[in-house]
């Protein structure tokens, strides 16, 4: 059987609105299950909140695999909760065979200093909702006697099977309950009812349920677990649709009897491959500033607790606009952008927020509408504003809007709505043609120089894409880098194996390379490369570094050998000079491809003494003495 947790709000005046919108929050899950052993092992499950004197406060229960039992946090902001050190704050009912394996679904109201809680309890019967209070909201106390208080309607009815209890209100001093029946053992066929009380013990049934299940699509399986809202003019529920897949609903009411399903459902859904990939339910939602939030519980592996909120009929902007991901310090203007949504026309600001890679604050930019920073039209909603960055380093953007009426601010970091940039480097692919086959394989190794300054380039990857339909890769070994300094250029390689197709002999290859440094794209380059084919029985690998080699033999006369090696391909000079520095004879003046290079010396027309020979390939500079004897 699975446990549910089903919640209800106090009430607050809010404005007519479709409240369908929610954003997940980046940072989900904000509470998950306890450790081995604990009350909570298994999972955390059905949320309900409220707000009191600036402390959120919420029940959940939690699932140990073989009973759930009540538990309780706190939180300044509602994402980052403490859980309390006594939990559970509410025990199974052992003597009991209505609540001895589980109490679920806590939802709480503050009845003048008085906590009151309604719960499901399950066990030997099928789910009833039980009742318990509270004066502090942590040490409850069961109405043994009342227990329990709503309980399966007579055969043949929409829940006769059980009762899962849901949302709560008091509202024109009458309690409102409404809840998720069985007609089918194991939550199927659910429908939602609503039950009326004078005192919150003694409960009256509607009759029929106010809200059935449809007969395909996602609630084929049944619909429980209402949360209901009331603001002056209209009834908000939120429910879950299904059982796994299993997703949260929508419906209106202008009398909490008469409901009317959102058009296109679901409003909130699992995220595939993320922690809430197979269910998200129990919604539990307040209303603060206009910003609608909804606590739920998600399913992938163990039961968690996730956050959203809908934006819908508050300030807010839908994130930077910077254009580009690369940009040079100091010489380069940078432009922000954002479209900035004010349904209310309230009146606004909005900033900037830009941060180094530590995440330090390095400016907060106020950013304008009025067509003269880069926004475009005046009071076309698109804000900007213009930042140079003076270091080498990668940045963080965000937009934070405040609605000075509400007294509401909205970041666009908390939301992942930031956007990163770098200033470092660029980084840069120095290679060219290729070197090495043997038969239809051909290495291919890629080669990365830093052009910064000073910066580090961290964790770099690449990964390569062919273009020609005549080149397959056939692997591919990437050698992460771990780090490149301004101006270096990397000392080992990432090597692909790369393959000619069938009826192929191309000259040229090209390939697309994607570099990523720091966790940022930093390079998205095209290239064309030589390709040697039929050599079956060597494979030529480039060197690792540069160098120049001694000459051999030496001392000599009138020749000798000299021996370098080029890391990549480059523009190669060898000069040979005499003991005063004066140039004597150039010896290689070329491009060179990577690789080992030979050149032999002769020095016939030159008397005997040292000389110094220097090669100079692109940055790579380095000088040796030979000595002539005649």
């Amino acid at each position: 059987m699975r446990l549910f947790t089903v919640i209800f709000l106090l009430i607050f005046p809010i404005m007519l609105a479709s409240q369908t919108n929610f954003r997940k929050y980046p940072g989900n899950p904000i509470i998950i299950n306890g450790v081995i052993n604990s009350f909570e092992s298994n999972g955390v499950v059905g949320p309900y909140v409220i707000k009191e004197e600036g402390i959120y406060k919420m029940w959940f229960h939690g699932w140990d695999g073989s009973k759930a039992r009540i538990g309780y946090a706190t939180s300044l902001d509602g994402i980052n909760w403490e859980k309390d050190d006594a939990n559970p704050v509410l025990n199974t009912i052992d003597s009991s065979s209505w609540a001895n394996k589980y109490i679920s679904g806590a939802k709480v109201l503050n009845m003048k200093g008085i906590y009151k809680m309604w719960f499901t309890g399950g066990g030997g019967q099928g789910p009833r909702t039980g009742y318990a209070t509270s004066e502090d909201g942590t040490s409850w106390e069961l109405g043994n006697n009342a227990n329990p208080v709503l309980e399966p309607g007579e055969e043949g009815t929409f829940d006769d099977s059980g009762i899962w209890c849901g949302s709560v209100i008091f509202q024109d001093s009458v309690y409102r309950m409404w809840y998720g029946g069985d007609a089918e053992p194991d939550f199927l066929e659910g429908n939602i009812g609503l039950a009326t009380s004078i005192d919150g013990i003694k409960w009256v049934k509607h009759g029929d349920p106010v809200l059935v299940h449809d007969d395909s699509g996602l609630e084929k399986d049944g619909i429980s677990l209402p949360y209901v809202l009331f603001d002056s003019e209209v009834y908000h529920m939120w429910y879950t649709q299904g059982l796994t897949p299993a997703s949260i609903g929508y419906a209106t009411s202008s009398d909490g009897i008469t409901w009317q399903k959102y058009d296109n459902n679901p409003v909130v859904k699992p995220d595939q491959g993320s922690w809430d990939n197979t269910v998200v339910q129990w919604p539990m939602v307040l209303i603060e500033n206009g910003v609608y939030k909804m606590w739920y519980d998600g399913l992938g592996f163990n039961n968690k607790i996730g956050y959203a909120e809908d934006f819908t009929n508050v300030l807010n902007a839908e994130g930077a606009n910077i254009g580009s991901s690369l940009f040079h310090p100091v010489q380069e203007k940078i432009v922000v952008k954002a479209k900035v949504n004010n349904p209310e026309g309230h009146e606004e600001q909005v900033a900037a927020y830009f941060e180094d890679s530590n995440g330090n604050i390095l400016d907060i930019l106020l950013m304008n509408d009025n067509g003269f920073s880069g926004d475009g039209v005046a009071g076309d909603s698109i804000w900007s504003t213009e930042y140079i960055p003076l270091k080498e380093d990668n940045y963080n953007v965000y937009i934070e809007t405040f609605d000075i009426e509400r007294d509401y601010k909205n970041n666009g970091k908390v939301w992942g709505l930031n956007k990163w940039f770098s200033t470092k480097g660029p980084l840069h692919v120095v290679q060219y043609d290729t070197f090495a086959t043997a038969g239809e394989g051909i290495e291919l190794d890629i080669f990365l120089e830093n052009k910064g300054k000073m910066a580090l380039f961290k964790n770099i990857k690449t990964n390569l894409k062919q273009i020609d339909s005549c080149i397959e890769i056939s692997s591919f070994a990437p050698r992460r880098i771990d780090s490149l300094a301004g101006g270096e250029i990397s000392a080992h390689n990432s090597s692909f194996h790369v393959r000619v197709a069938d009826n192929c002999s191309p000259q040229v290859a090209s390939f697309q390379i994607d570099v990523s440094a720091d966790g940022l794209l930093s390079i998205t380059n095209t290239f064309t490369v030589d390709i040697v084919v039929g050599l079956e029985d060597e494979k030529y690998i480039a060197p690792k570094k540069f160098s120049l080699l001694q000459n051999y033999p030496n001392p000599f006369n009138p020749k000798t050998i000299i021996n370098y090696e080029l890391q990549i391909k480059s523009d190669v000079k060898l000069i040979v000079y005499d003991i005063a520095g004066r140039e004597i004879k150039t010896i290689v003046n070329q491009r060179q491809n990577a690789g080992a290079h030979s050149v032999t010396f002769d020095a016939s027309d030159l008397p005997s003494g040292v000389y110094i020979y220097k090669i100079i390939a692109g940055k790579f500079e380095q000088s040796k003495k030979m000595i002539l004897v005649k």
